[in-house]
């Protein structure tokens, strides 16, 4: 059996790809998760007083639509993974050689992309669409994936985790580990702005990153337990670790 000789290059390749993006893409969207509750702490609220009432992830449909808007509110992979077109092609009058590089450019989907199911159907947009998350887009806002009347597409599948053949292999893990974190920072912690020495709360300020990966650059926020047993808790687990 003949080896081509570049195989043990692109399996370097694919491993060290699979290792970056798993451990940058769940990091990042833990930190763009942290920013967004510090910013909006009545959504915080919600996902805790849901988190209080109930256990399982079927009956916290508020904390899975906010993990949802956590990806589509800033998307982490702003130009996609690099797909090769593998014949020659025709989009909208716009011809595409076989053999072009192509980039699924998420950031443009994640704001005003336009699609077709079938080449009948009209253009809409996917993820900042006006119809689908009103006049406000760019705002946090969990309760869009909860209106049944509104046709809201899933961020999952559109784009966070790449496109077709080379979807991240690794999402449905990312998204079940992303759930159970966010779940239990909240359950456990309170995110709110930062304060000065005075006590008082201080502007949010954030800035994002900008290159292949793009997500918040270091920001001030204050993490705090939610009780004393959580605080003794957080303690001992701590302790146990650093032995």
């Amino acid at each position: 059996m003949d080896i081509p000789p570049d195989t043990e290059q692109v399996i370097k390749n694919t491993v060290g790809i699979l290792f970056a993006t798993g451990a940058d893409m769940t990091v990042s969207t833990l930190n763009m998760f942290i920013l967004a509750m510090a910013l909006f702490p009545n959504t915080q609220k919600k996902v805790q007083a849901e988190l209080h009432s109930v256990v399982g992830r079927a009956q916290l449909p508020y904390t899975v639509a906010v993990y949802k808007e956590t990806m589509r509110w800033h998307p982490l992979v702003p130009f996609g993974i690099a797909h090769t077109s593998s014949e020659d092609d025709v989009i909208d009058g716009y011809f595409i050689p076989k053999g072009t590089i192509v980039m699924g450019n998420t950031w443009f989907v994640a704001f005003s992309f336009i699609f077709y199911e079938v080449m009948t159907v009209p253009n809409r947009t996917i993820l900042h669409n006006e119809d689908d998350f009103g006049p406000n887009p760019e705002r946090f806002n969990p309760d869009w994936f909860l209106d049944p009347s509104q046709l809201v597409h899933d961020p999952a599948m559109s784009g966070s985790f790449g496109y077709g053949r080379r979807i991240c292999p690794g999402h449905f893990m990312a998204e079940n580990s992303l759930f159970i974190i966010i779940a239990s920072i909240l359950q456990m912690s309170k995110i709110s702005c930062p304060k000065d020495t005075a006590g008082n709360k201080e502007l949010m300020e954030y800035d994002f990153i900008s290159s292949f990966f793009s997500f918040p650059k270091e920001f001030k926020c204050n993490i705090t337990p939610r009780s004393k047993e959580v605080e003794k808790l957080i303690i001992s687990a701590a302790s146990a670790l650093s032995q």
